[in-house]
């Protein structure tokens, strides 16, 4: 029996996982991948990585197309298939219709390999029998076309019914569609530059001698979009000497938003892996105290992780609950970067689409409010408190908020286009906060907005 290659394994494993386990996909490759690499006499390609990499999101991306298009060649229904070889045919099926550089052969070979290794020769002839009616019939599942509206977005492109229904009722179907094929877009990769170790010149330099194509955001002043290069940026010397990090432009909005002023003393309450706390570390020229509060031990690593290597002494983390938060005294900003639904990212984890459900829009509404009571006697008087999410459903932006604000006479919303650059006003809603709405080329969806209490 042929062994299936590496990147196949693994991104068979991934996709299992997240079926049965749920979790994140890049964390789970990244898990997986260096296991194999612990376990293989040789080391796993970059090519391998890329290729595993590619086989997750592509699945997790299209999944509903695929499962329409196998629907449309086996005799037996997708859904009543065993979750294993449900996973197989998916991964075949994505290489077969959406990758020109496999050959249709190679995709089924591997797949029959895949289902080999499980052990059940039966299900390894199905796979092939399925996979091969795919191929034969390739050009003309490729591209579907569907009479109802409705079964266009769910299958065509490629969300769960529930949330292209809530989207449709809420935008409209035209543009639910343009929100739909932003979902479906590969996530850009930004770069925020470090002014306390390189300038923007300095790092695109650098970057552009080890072969990589770059351009300046035109949304974030001091970030970089990578479009392309040879390795994974964090490989890179410019990277590892602390010259940059990986922020998407929206959530770079936020740490511009919050506007720290040297020497001041923040409350970032939600903080890990610490994206926004470093910016607003660096804001501040490195020059004031940055309270860095997770609850999660593991992400927290990664925070303290990220601060050394950008050379930042103001950022003290600890472990702590934003519900229960430990703070003596009051401190002039907040940040509530909340626990959300992240539906306003999911062109960066598209597995999120089949692994949410409408009920999990409440409950996160439920522990924002909840945050949002526990971080407001933390502002001290005349201070700021910035609540943001990567999400952008009222229930948990400005339904929450407006709720919130009734009950409290003693703060305002302040209007946020002084903080923020020009070209971000364009998101700035009537009611003073910055709404992001995914759309093709442009940055997360996201929403953040400036609380200002009053001095009694």
């Amino acid at each position: 029996m042929n062994e299936p290659s590496v990147s196949r394994r693994v991104a068979a494993r991934v996709l299992e996982s997240l079926e049965s386990k749920g979790g994140f996909a890049n964390e789970l490759l990244r898990v997986l991948l260096d296991s194999a690499a612990e376990g293989s006499a040789k080391s796993i390609l970059p090519a391998d990585r890329a290729l595993a990499r590619e086989l997750v999101y592509g699945v997790c991306r299209w999944r509903s197309r695929l499962d329409w298009a196998l629907s449309q060649v086996s005799d037996q229904p997708v859904g009543d298939l065993d979750e294993r070889i449900k996973t197989i045919l998916r991964l075949g099926a994505y290489q077969i219709l959406e990758l020109d550089r496999i050959p249709p052969w190679a995709a089924v070979n591997e797949s029959v390999n895949l289902a080999k290794a499980t052990g059940r020769r039966q299900a390894a002839s199905f796979v092939n029998a399925v996979l091969r009616h795919l191929v034969r019939r390739q050009a003309e599942l490729a591209e579907p076309t569907f009479d109802d509206p409705m079964e266009a977005l769910v299958v065509g492109q490629s969300h769960p019914r529930w949330l292209v229904e809530r989207w449709v009722a809420r935008f409209g179907r035209e543009a639910t569609a343009s929100i739909l094929e932003a979902n479906n877009e590969r996530a850009p990769l930004t770069l925020r530059i470090n002014p306390l170790k390189a300038s923007l010149k300095e790092v695109a330099t650098s970057l552009e001698k080890e072969g990589f194509g770059v351009r300046e955001s035109s949304v974030v002043p001091g970030a970089l979009r990578v479009e392309s290069g040879p390795v994974e940026v964090t490989t890179t010397e410019v990277f590892q000497s602390g010259a940059c990090t990986i922020q998407d432009e929206g959530a770079a909005l936020v740490g511009y938003l919050s506007a720290p002023e040297a020497g001041q003393t923040v409350l970032d309450a939600c903080a890990a892996p610490g994206g926004k706390a470093t910016h607003m570390a660096e804001q501040m020229a490195d020059g004031g105290v940055i309270l860095a509060m997770d609850r999660h031990e593991g992400r927290m690593r990664r925070l303290v992780a990220n601060g050394r290597r950008l050379g930042l002494r103001s950022i003290l983390p600890f472990i702590g609950d934003g519900l229960s938060p430990p703070l003596r005294e009051p401190v002039p900003l907040v940040l509530a970067d909340a626990p959300c639904s992240g539906l306003g990212i999911l062109r960066r984890h598209p597995e999120g689409k089949w692994l949410k459900g409408p009920e999990i829009i409440e409950r996160h509404a439920a522990l924002q409010a909840a945050l949002l009571e526990a971080l407001a006697p933390c502002v001290a008087e005349g201070g700021v408190l910035i609540y943001s999410v990567c999400a952008f459903e009222p229930e948990e932006t400005n339904e929450l908020v407006a709720r919130w604000m009734a009950q409290r006479p003693g703060w305002t919303v302040e209007d946020p286009r002084p903080h923020l650059p020009d070209a971000a006003h364009r998101w700035v809603t009537a009611e003073g906060a910055l709404s992001i709405v995914p759309e093709s080329g442009g940055p997360d969806g996201f929403y953040a907005v400036r609380l200002r209490r009053a001095r009694l």
